[in-house]
C-alpha cells in the first residue's frame, strides 16, 4: 500500500489556495489550485481505485495559534491549527472522493503538542513509529511531505523516515517540498508555488 506522511500547518495564512508547478521534479507532480501540499504528490502517485493511508501529524504550538473569524456550529472560535487540519482533510477527500480512491488513517491525524525537548521528541517518535507498524507489509511505498512544520517536526519525521528505510527495509518513493513563498509569482492572476523533490535528503539516506 502507498503510505503518505506530512504535517499540518499551524500559522494562520499558510493554507492560502496557490497553484503548484513542478521543479526538479516529474511534470505529473504539478497541480491546479490547492491550500494542501501534499496535493500534487497524491495526484502524481496514486491510480484511480486504489487504497491509500494518510498519515497526518497535527502537532500544536500555543504561541503559533491564531483564532480566526470562523466559528464551529457550537459558536466558538476555530484556531488556524484547527482550521488547517479541516481544509487538508477536506481536500484530500474530496481528491478522493473524484478518483475513486479509498483513503485511511486520515480520519485519526497524530495531534500531541509539538516537541519542546527531546524527552517529548522522542515520544512523538515513537507514536509515529507504531502507527507505521499498524498494518504494515514489506511492500509499503512510503511517501512524505515536509512543507510545514517548526524545526522540531522536521527532526522528527527525517528520524521517521530513517527507520523506515533501515530498520524496516521499505522504500521512501519521495520526500517532497511544497516551496512557501510568502510573495508568489502569479500566473493568469493566481499564486504559483513549486514542488520540489529533496534529492539530497533522500539519495544520501542510509
Amino acid at each position: 500500500m502507498k503510505r503518505f506522511i506530512a504535517v499540518v500547518a499551524l500559522q494562520e495564512g499558510a493554507y492560502n489556495k496557490v497553484v503548484y508547478e513542478a521543479t526538479d521534479c516529474p511534470e505529473e507532480m504539478a497541480y491546479g489550485e490547492t491550500r494542501v501540499p501534499l496535493l500534487p504528490v497524491l495526484n502524481a502517485s496514486v491510480e484511480e481505485g486504489e487504497t491509500i493511508e494518510v498519515i497526518l501529524i497535527a502537532a500544536k504550538n500555543e504561541r503559533l495559534e491564531r483564532l480566526t473569524t470562523e466559528t464551529k456550529k457550537d459558536g466558538t472560535y476555530k484556531t488556524a491549527f484547527e482550521r488547517n487540519l479541516d481544509w487538508t482533510k477536506e481536500e484530500i477527500l474530496e481528491w478522493a472522493t473524484q478518483k475513486k480512491i479509498k483513503v485511511l488513517g486520515i480520519d485519526k491525524p497524530i495531534e500531541k503538542d509539538e516537541p519542546a525537548n527531546m524527552t517529548q521528541l522522542m515520544g512523538l517518535l515513537k507514536e509515529l513509529i507504531d502507527r507505521v507498524n499498524e498494518n504494515w507489509h514489506s511492500e509499503d511505498l512510503f511517501f512524505a511531505d515536509v512543507t510545514f512544520g517548526q524545526k522540531p517536526m522536521t527532526i522528527v519525521l527525517l528520524y521517521l523516515l530513517r527507520y523506515i528505510r533501515a530498520i524496516k527495509k521499505n522504500v521512501i518513493e519521495h520526500i517532497v517540498y511544497g516551496q512557501v513563498y510568502w510573495k508568489a509569482k502569479m500566473q493568469d492572476g493566481k499564486p504559483v508555488q513549486r514542488t520540489e523533490y529533496i534529492l539530497k535528503i533522500k539519495d544520501n539516506m542510509p
